[in-house]
């Protein structure tokens, strides 16, 4: 069973090359993946030439798969907003936002958690929000309207202090 990092799509395909790490002194250093069988959420099983046995397997449980850059599918964040998890979030108007802490996967449209100096900030991840998508910076560019942020602002000073 081979399972995506957290926040990422599953990017393995058939033929693709794959090094594991960390490298084991007695197992495959090095495989090509053979066929992939959808399993539960973001995993698959993977079957690889050059992992022949369920001790070549044993021996790589915990390991990770990496390929070559060039051998991976361009990712499409528009429709996997979870790949964005550890982006930095600049807004045209508000400047520095933060880093996105979490996505909310809701149906029909998910949430990106933003934690800043203005504290958390929710923002729809839709078109409208969301202007660029900076993929060697790692950051998110928006036009947010400005009720979001006074939204998040006034929500925090609701909160009832304990009175105890």
């Amino acid at each position: 069973m081979v399972q995506a990092i957290a926040g990422l799509p599953f990017l393995l395909s058939e033929g693709m090359e794959v090094r594991f790490v960390p490298p084991t002194l007695k197992g495959p250093r090095s495989a090509v993946v053979r066929e992939l069988y959808q399993s539960k959420g973001n995993a698959c099983e993977v079957s690889f030439d050059g992992v022949e046995s369920a001790s070549d397997a044993d021996v790589l449980i915990g390991s990770y798969c990496l390929v070559r850059r060039d051998s991976l599918p361009e990712i499409d964040y528009a429709s996997t907003p979870s790949a964005l998890a550890g982006w930095r979030v600049v807004d045209a108007e508000f400047g520095d936002l933060g880093e996105i802490a979490e996505v909310i996967d809701n149906p029909g449209q998910s949430l990106l958690v933003v934690q800043g100096e203005r504290g958390e900030v929710l923002i729809p991840a839709v078109d409208e929000f969301i202007r660029s998508i900076q993929e060697e910076e790692r950051v998110v560019g928006t036009a947010i309207p400005a009720g979001l942020l006074t939204l998040s602002e006034s929500s925090d000073e609701d909160i009832p202090e304990d009175e105890s």
